[in-house]
């Protein structure tokens, strides 16, 4: 899987920032951290996938797909 680690170091630097500036509870910074882990993964992007099928043959999906 493609990750965007930078777009996560981004979207958590501006997640701290906005939880000092406003002074948020910790359950605040807890479920906006939790929403940036969220949509990381959720933006991947899968290639290469390999499924075994039932009796032994396989399928395979060359292109890259999202995972949205």
């Amino acid at each position: 899987m493609t990750l965007d680690k930078s777009g996560l170091s981004k979207a958590l630097l501006a997640m701290m920032n906005n939880a000092q500036d406003n002074a948020w509870s910790k359950q605040q910074v807890a479920d906006a951290m939790a929403a940036a882990i969220d949509g990381y993964v959720r933006t991947a992007s899968v290639s290469g996938v390999v499924v075994t099928l039932p009796g032994g043959g396989t399928a395979s999906q060359a292109d890259t797909v999202g995972l949205a």
